[in-house]
């Protein structure tokens, strides 16, 4: 048999045994073992042949036996080193070689998804019962492999969604004004008393952007919180009051409302600052999300570049 040169060959040469055992290393792959077992031949030639420093193939023919071909498959980066295998082009592979007349009946090993997860080797009818490769690691790899790739092309299409998001808020602007009034809705004046965050919320608004109230309406909003009602039998102290958020922080203390407290709502207060700086809301949106896919690229670089060394060590 004529072997490529360059590649790591292991030649046993067992004579006149009943039990014959050849145990072939491949080096330069970082491949643990492959073992061939020979089973009463007189005169028994085991082979291991390195194949593209990838994929490790070990053929033990068995001599002077009617028919007999073991294949051994080394397993990469794997805690167990025995398993009967062929690795196929397909990373998924399934392997089954049969030793005739040798009193070894089956040897079969599966991988499955990746370079992988179980690899099962039974020898029957002869001194070595049972091997059993178990690859453990594999299935870990092949997890995190399969969850990083959908976590990449999720984020992809996240980050797609808040850029377009962002150009049509800038080219539909009455668009935006519907969206923001739909998140600003009176629910939160409602809420105002039950949820501390909706409290919160509220109060950053009024006081952030001088506001009071949440809709066009302005401060006559509070009307609908139970607190704040205008009513004769409202029993609340903060009754035909506004929260302390929409009074205006500087002020002379005359009666007027519109001097006392922040009269617009903060739907338009929003929509007006957003205006006012719109460059600016645009700039940070597409700097933000320009940043992001490009962490996300060189993530992916990143994965693809561990992932070609592991081919050329495994």
């Amino acid at each position: 048999m004529s072997l490529p040169s360059g590649h790591s060959l292991a030649v046993a040469t067992l004579v006149h045994c009943n039990i014959a055992l050849a145990v072939a290393t491949l080096v330069h792959c970082n491949i643990a073992l492959a073992v061939a077992t020979l089973v009463h031949c007189n005169i028994a030639l085991a082979v291991a042949t390195l194949v593209h420093c990838n994929i490790a193939l070990a053929v033990a023919t068995l001599v002077h036996c009617n028919i007999a071909l073991a294949v051994a498959t080394l397993v990469h980066h794997c805690n167990i080193a025995l398993a009967v295998a062929t690795l196929v082009p397909c990373n998924i592979a399934l392997a089954v070689a049969t030793l005739v007349h040798c009193n070894i009946a089956l040897a079969v090993a599966t991988l499955v998804h990746c370079n992988i997860a179980l690899a099962v080797a039974t020898l029957v009818h002869c001194n070595i019962a049972l091997a059993v490769a178990t690859l453990v690691h594999c299935n870990t790899v092949a997890l995190a492999v399969a969850t990083w790739f959908t976590y990449f092309w999720s984020l992809t299409i996240f980050l797609i969604a808040e850029l377009l998001f962002a150009i049509a808020c800038i080219i539909f602007p009455w668009k935006s004004r519907e969206i923001i009034e739909s998140v600003l809705s009176k629910r939160l004046i409602e809420d105002y008393r039950e949820s501390q965050n909706t409290q919160n919320f509220v109060d950053f608004l009024q006081h952030e952007f001088e506001c009071c109230g949440i809709t066009t309406d302005g401060y006559h909003d509070w009307n609908v919180n139970e607190y704040f009602q205008c009513k004769k039998d409202n029993p609340s102290a903060e009754k035909c009051g506004v929260p302390a958020s929409c009074c205006i922080q500087k002020r002379n203390m005359p009666h007027e409302v519109s001097e006392i407290i922040n009269p617009n709502g903060c739907v338009t207060s929003v929509i007006q600052f957003l205006e006012s700086n719109l460059y600016w809301a645009a700039g940070i949106i597409f700097g933000i999300t320009l940043f992001q896919m490009y962490v996300t690229h060189q993530a992916r670089s990143l994965m693809d570049q561990i992932a070609l060394q592991r081919s050329r060590w495994y």
